[in-house]
């Protein structure tokens, strides 16, 4: 199932220990509700739309915990502990991972726009100065190995800010 949001209104200086926000909801590409945090540690509230009830929520929640599957190697440790300790991710970690995707989504494209953004030797550097293309061929002079984010295609480039960034 896939957990999508929009309308999402984001403050970052109101967040402490979560991230403050409120957004609407969708599972599937169906409004299913709204959700919004505080951002003082904490749970994620997560009301439903009219068209749909807690019970509805509920099963929902249910499906996305039947289906979560064990971390991979690259997960944290916490993570894997939480895992063979029963704890199985529902609606609300959804929300907050597409919270996460939704800002690194926004703050990729804001840099792209302003930035030439480049990984070299595992570090995410950004350049700036000439006009792009001039930058570009710069770059890839300089440094021959360099992943130029600007000109991969976004999912690519996406996958890279978040691994390095």
């Amino acid at each position: 199932m896939k957990i999508t949001l929009k309308n999402v209104k984001y403050a970052k200086f109101a967040s402490e220990e979560t991230p403050c926000f409120s957004a609407t909801v969708y599972a599937n590409g169906e409004k299913i509700g709204f959700a919004n945090n505080s951002g003082t540690g904490g749970e994620t509230t997560i009301r439903p739309d009219n068209a749909v009830s807690r019970d509805d929520l509920n099963v929902i929640d249910a499906a996305l915990k039947a289906e979560d599957v064990r971390p991979g190697p690259d997960a944290e440790d916490f993570e894997r502990e939480m895992y063979d300790k029963g704890y199985r991710n529902g609606l609300e970690d959804a929300v907050m991972r597409a919270l996460d995707d939704y800002l690194a989504v926004r703050d990729l494209k804001r840099l792209l726009a302003r930035k030439a953004l480049a990984v070299v030797d595992g570090k995410l550097l950004a350049y700036s100065g000439k006009p792009m293309p001039a930058l570009y061929v710069a770059i890839a002079t300089k440094e021959p190995d360099a992943k130029i984010l600007n000109i991969l295609p976004f999912d690519e480039a996406l996958a890279l800010y978040r691994k390095y960034g």
